[in-house]
């Protein structure tokens, strides 16, 4: 080969480097209504979030883990849940089903719930505690939890959620009153031992019964459950329109149901403005209320059933526009019931199918009222590195750059810091790109003229190292290299 031919054949191997033609900082802030979903619970095992991430394509608000604490339970922690069968079950367990949390390390639950809460944060989002209790639990025993929790603070803790129900192990065992007190001895131990961390107080909606707060329930009255709900950070509801409460029982017929109900949604929407304005009379001013559990329970209404409801409810949000609606919970990404956007195998755990409910949510939550909403400031930014912050999904600082990408570009890939743990948009499209990968294929689809990369920086293992927040730095701008 000639000295000219080899030049040459060197040079077509080269890759071509393109960088940015702009950079700006950036913020995340809040929507007029965020997001959230549950993952994992007595019906359902845990998702990674990589997973919910890659098939919703944007990071939810808020993900929502359900976990109980009953350590003084006979048998605890199995004693409390049958995990490989039907949760809660009077006839096999005396808790509630969730998964048990642990303090100590070690076994199949130890630190479940630590290591459920960094892969929440990790993916950009803010963890919620759904964790039902005893009222007489020890303070010690609280301190350590709040303890434990405090740094992955701005999060939330559901303390003993539908406590107005009849259901659950603590509402056995403890009187309305009880429950109440006790939601405000954990509230300031939350408050006084991990600063950041917020507290909800849930009611449970009356189902399709005709009165707003049935009589042979739990009350709003100051010698019940008033007062929690006063103190409360942040006040939710839980509703479904339609729900197989009997679920898993065996001989559940669609075509014959029992143990089941279903409203309108016309009702539906009628039993959340009675409770906000019921609340807004308990403390005494307008209250913004969140929906933490709602779902058109696919048992009853089909997997396209489910499907059709979903779109109209989130449309149904964004033509409402409640000022006073500011979070939206789904009920959950997967499930063994007809609750889930993918349905969970009961014989194998690990095998799942995709339900049509999951292609309609995944559009419904893109909609601005909801969105990931990134405000941009001015272009240009001085120096380096690049100082990244992160506290919440709806309270962060990072970067946008601006790429002139070939549309006909055959491989393009985005090259970022690789000792950086970072949450990427690529044309609104997200993903996670982790601690020793530099590089992100870009779909053919995403080459244009113009190319939009977002870049934020939430903590890798969930932890804080600063008072409420994450900082971090990227010593380089990430750039296109075609290959």
């Amino acid at each position: 080969m000639s000295d000219s031919v080899s030049v040459r054949a060197k040079q077509l191997r080269v890759q071509k480097v393109i960088s940015p033609v702009s950079v700006r900082r950036i913020r995340l802030s809040s929507p007029p209504c965020t997001v959230g979903i549950t993952d994992g619970s007595e019906r359902g095992e845990y998702v990674a979030q990589r997973h919910i991430l890659q098939q919703t394509g944007r990071p939810h608000h808020v993900v929502n883990l359900m976990f109980q604490y009953y350590p003084d339970m006979e048998g605890w922690p199995t004693q409390g849940v049958n995990w490989r069968g039907f949760y809660r079950n009077g006839n096999l367990n005396e808790g509630d089903g969730y998964f048990p949390l642990v303090l100590e390390e070690g076994g199949r639950w130890g630190r479940l719930y630590l290591r459920q809460i960094e892969d929440v944060r990790s993916h950009g989002q803010e963890p919620q505690l759904t964790l039902t209790l005893h009222a007489n639990t020890p303070d010690e025993w609280l301190i350590r939890l709040a303890k434990s929790l405090a740094p992955y603070a701005p999060m939330r803790v559901r303390i003993n959620h539908e406590c107005n129900g009849d259901w659950f192990h603590f509402n056995h065992r403890w009187t309305y009153k009880e429950v109440g007190d006790f939601f405000i001895r954990f509230h300031d131990i939350l408050h006084a031992h991990a600063p950041g961390v917020r507290t909800v107080a849930c009611w449970n909606g009356p189902g399709d019964s005709s009165e707003e707060f049935p009589k042979q329930r739990g009350q709003l009255t100051d010698d019940q459950l008033a007062p929690m709900f006063r103190i409360a950070d942040i006040v939710s509801f839980d509703q479904y329109a339609s729900l197989h409460y009997g679920w898993p029982e065996p001989d559940f017929d669609p075509q014959h149901p029992t143990r089941c109900f279903r409203v309108t949604p016309e009702r539906w929407w009628q039993l959340l403005e009675s409770f906000h304005g019921h609340i807004c009379r308990v403390r005494g001013g307008e209250t913004n209320v969140e929906i933490h559990e709602v779902n058109e329970d696919a048992d009853l209404a089909g997997d396209a059933g489910q499907a059709r409801w979903l779109s109209r409810f989130y449309t149904e949000a964004t033509e409402r526009r409640y000022p006073w609606l500011t979070n939206i919970t789904f009920y959950q990404f997967r499930d063994r019931g007809g609750l889930g956007l993918e349905r969970e195998s009961v014989e194998r755990t690990e095998a799942y199918e995709a339900l049509p409910a999951l292609a309609a949510y995944g559009a419904a939550i893109r909609h601005n009222h909801f969105a990931f909403k990134v405000e941009s400031g001015k272009p240009g930014v001085d120096g380096k590195p690049l100082e990244c912050r992160w506290s919440s999904s709806t309270d962060a600082g990072g970067y946008e750059y601006f790429f002139d990408v070939p549309a006909d570009a055959r491989t393009a890939y985005l090259r970022l810091p690789p000792s950086s743990h970072l949450l990427v948009g690529i044309n609104d499209l997200w993903q996670i790109k982790p601690r020793g990968i530099d590089a992100l294929p870009l779909a053919a689809e995403l080459h244009a003229e113009r190319l939009l990369v977002r870049v934020f920086a939430p903590p890798a293992d969930g932890r804080n190292n600063r008072a409420g927040s994450f900082v971090s730095a990227m010593d380089s701008d990430p750039v296109i290299q075609l290959r």
